[in-house]
Parts: structure tokens; C-alpha cells; sequence
């Protein structure tokens, strides 16, 4: 069994465009992919190319618990239900549906992850430390450069040219680009 201490859950989701892996990557029906695991979208992706094969590594064992899991909820869940259970959509019964997933789990994986309930109830996509850093900024951080109605302002419905412009003259403030730099560097 791998000890996991020393290790932490760092990406639940890729946050790289998956078109652009698969715009770019040497297709061909037969290939083998070697892909990192991450939050496991990318290495997924892979098998919308017909491959004879996909290999997943990560450094961090966790990354790949995390992706056994996903492969199990895909596997026994239909789409709603599957997307309820990571967190895509409410659902008050994510400890119950893990039962049902975690015969699909690696020893491993099922160990980790049976310790992991309570992240599981809240929805796996929002466990990992870079989702976690996020949702702290988006919740104190980020209301004191923009509020509220200037965040529903950014996300309204515009043509790719109004929210470019939107973005450059009302968005993209030093005060914004200052603390997004220093929140997001490495030493923070």
C-alpha cells in the first residue's frame, strides 16, 4: 500500500482545455497515450480517439485515486446521477452512491477514499487544493477589487468581442492584476 501522508489532493479537474489536446495531439485508431492524471478529464479524453491504449501516471498516487473514482462513477452511474455524484448538480445522497462505487475502487483508492467522506458528500470536483484556493478567493479575495453586480456584469451573455472589451476596460484593473498575482504566485 502506498503511503499517502505525505501527499495531497492538488487538481479534482483538469483545468486545461481538453479541444486543444485533442486538436493537437498525433491521432490515429490504435495508438497507446501515456497521459499524467491531474484531475483525469485529459486522460479520458484520450479515449474518445479509439486507442489500443491509455496509460495514466501522476507523481502523487491521490491524483490517481481520484481518477479511479471518476472511471467508476462514469462506469456505473448513468449521465445526471453521474454528474450529481462528482458535484456538477445537488445531491444529498453522494455517501449512499459511494457504496455502490467502491468495489470499483483499487484497495487503495477504496482506502483513501473511505476516509474522505465527508469531501465526498460535498462533491469530489471541489476537494483539491487548487479548487480549494478558488472558492477562498472567490469568496474574500476577489469581492474586494470587483463586486457582485460587476461579476454578474462579467458574465452575462456577450459576443466574444464584448466580453474581450468588457474584460480589458472594466475587468483587468492593476488592483485586479496586482492580487491575482500575488494570491496565485508560488510563494503564497
Amino acid at each position: 500500500m502506498v503511503k499517502t501522508n505525505n501527499f495531497q489532493l492538488r487538481y479534482a479537474n483538469c483545468w486545461e482545455d481538453v479541444d486543444i489536446l485533442l486538436q493537437y495531439i498525433d491521432r490515429g485508431s490504435g495508438a497507446n497515450y501515456l497521459s499524467i492524471a491531474s484531475g483525469g478529464e485529459n486522460s479520458l479524453s484520450l479515449l474518445c480517439l479509439d486507442p489500443a491504449s491509455v496509460h495514466v501516471i501522476d507523481v502523487n498516487p491521490l491524483q490517481l485515486y481520484l481518477l479511479e473514482l471518476k472511471m467508476a462513477a462514469i462506469k456505473e452511474l448513468e449521465w445526471e446521477n453521474c454528474k450529481a455524484f462528482l458535484g456538477y448538480a445537488n445531491d444529498g445522497n453522494r455517501k449512499n452512491t459511494y457504496q455502490l462505487l467502491r468495489s470499483n475502487l483499487s484497495t487503495e483508492a477504496r482506502a483513501f477514499w473511505d476516509q474522505r467522506t465527508r469531501q465526498i458528500s460535498k462533491g469530489i470536483i471541489y476537494d483539491g487544493r487548487v479548487e480549494r484556493n478558488f472558492k477562498f478567493f472567490a469568496k474574500y479575495i476577489r469581492p474586494l477589487i470587483h463586486n457582485t453586480a460587476k461579476c454578474k456584469e462579467l458574465m452575462l451573455p456577450k459576443s466574444e468581442t464584448a466580453q474581450s472589451l468588457f474584460y480589458q476596460d472594466h475587468w483587468n484593473t492593476r488592483k485586479w492584476r496586482t492580487i491575482f498575482k500575488i494570491f496565485f504566485s508560488n510563494t503564497v
